[in-house]
């Protein structure tokens, strides 16, 4: 994995479906397609290491923001993708998206985005579920008959 922590981040937004490759400054960048916003790793080590972005807000040359921490960006990002993956029928539900992309992310990037969810079991969002259709005494019920409780 290189020292680059900024380019990781930036590799892996552009995979998500809000994000499109683009020229800016003669630089090679990623869009987000949806208002222009523009995010390129620095080129200065000492800023990469730690995974600070360059952002130029709807592609603005005037309105940029340097030195943001890229894990808060991939945090919003992650989520939007999410909410998108959901809407496209590609994930079933948005926390589990969210929590998908977010251990994807650590695993691609090396660092951890800071409001990662955690996964509900298997089993508890089907209890869930199934406690929305029959009702929850109904559920109870038939849990305790399965399994011998009084």
């Amino acid at each position: 994995m290189s020292d680059n922590v900024s380019l990781r981040i930036i590799n892996f937004l552009e995979g998500l479906p809000q994000f499109h490759n683009d020229i800016f400054n003669g630089k090679e960048v990623i869009r987000r397609i949806t208002d222009g916003t523009v995010f390129i790793a620095p080129e200065d080590p000492d800023l990469y290491v730690d995974g600070f972005l360059t952002v130029y807000w709807q592609g603005d040359h005037e309105r940029c923001s340097e030195h943001l921490m890229g894990e808060f960006i991939a945090a919003v990002e992650i989520a939007e993708a999410s909410r998108l993956w959901v809407a496209m029928g590609e994930y079933a539900d948005h926390k589990w998206g969210y929590s998908h992309l977010a251990q994807h992310f650590a695993f691609k990037t090396g660092v951890s985005v800071p409001y990662d969810h955690e996964v509900e079991s298997e089993l508890m969002t089907f209890l869930g579920k199934a406690a929305r259709k029959i009702g929850s005494e109904a559920l109870i019920s038939i849990v305790k008959a399965g399994t011998g409780i009084p």
